[in-house]
């Protein structure tokens, strides 16, 4: 197995293509096209493992070079490969391009409960206030889920944090600055209490 960057060509993209489309509910993921666009940009970056040429799992993870942070999100794994350790390598191998890469401050990833495990198994620690994310296509609807940050990251400060959350909102997910979603996902950081002078270690038994 090999774990790498999806190779550009045509036969990569459709088998990525059928996977992220049988993962991911429509109004869960974003579009292809918008996903190839972005790893030439290279605000995305797509890992894939690959098994004798075909992708058996992959995930995305969006780097924000401006404000020196990377979100991983939309990781799957093929039915047919799992039970092979793919995830967490495919986890591993961000985290090592993270751990090498001094633009990158902070590693985050977007977790459902249901695979929250998954990411604290593997070095990461949920942040501790409410996190709902909007969906595709709607301009009310929300999802729940957890923020996680790896750990190894440096800690953000509250500010930095407010930044982050309205990048990963506008960019990611196209919403507007005043939207209420992210008007209330901003809020919920008022439970990260002195978050501007304390590090997150030092606050995760807040809003418990």
């Amino acid at each position: 197995m090999l774990i790498t960057d999806i190779p550009n060509n045509q036969k990569s993209w459709k088998q990525l293509e059928k996977l992220y489309t049988d993962a991911f509910k429509e109004e869960e993921r974003e579009t292809v096209y918008k996903l190839q666009h972005l790893v030439k940009t290279g605000r995305y970056c797509i890992k894939v493992a690959l098994i004798e040429e075909n992708i058996a799992g992959f995930c995305i993870v969006d780097h924000n070079h401006e404000l020196h942070y990377s979100l991983l999100t939309f990781l799957t794994v093929a039915k047919q490969y799992r039970a092979k350790h793919i995830a967490s390598k495919l986890i591993a191998a961000v985290q090592n391009r993270a751990d090498q890469n001094t633009a990158t401050d902070f590693l985050f990833v977007e977790a459902e409960n249901k695979v929250q495990e998954l990411y604290t198994k593997t070095n990461f620690f949920v942040l501790p206030f409410r996190y709902n994310t909007p969906l595709y296509n709607s301009k009310t609807k929300t999802t729940k889920s957890n923020l996680l940050l790896y750990n190894k990251s440096r800690k953000p400060t509250l500010k930095q944090l407010e930044a982050i959350l309205k990048d990963i909102f506008t960019f990611g997910y196209e919403v507007n600055k005043e939207d209420p979603r992210l008007t209330k996902q901003l809020k919920a950081l008022k439970y990260i209490e002195k978050a501007t002078t304390q590090s997150c270690n030092n606050i995760c038994e807040l809003n418990k």
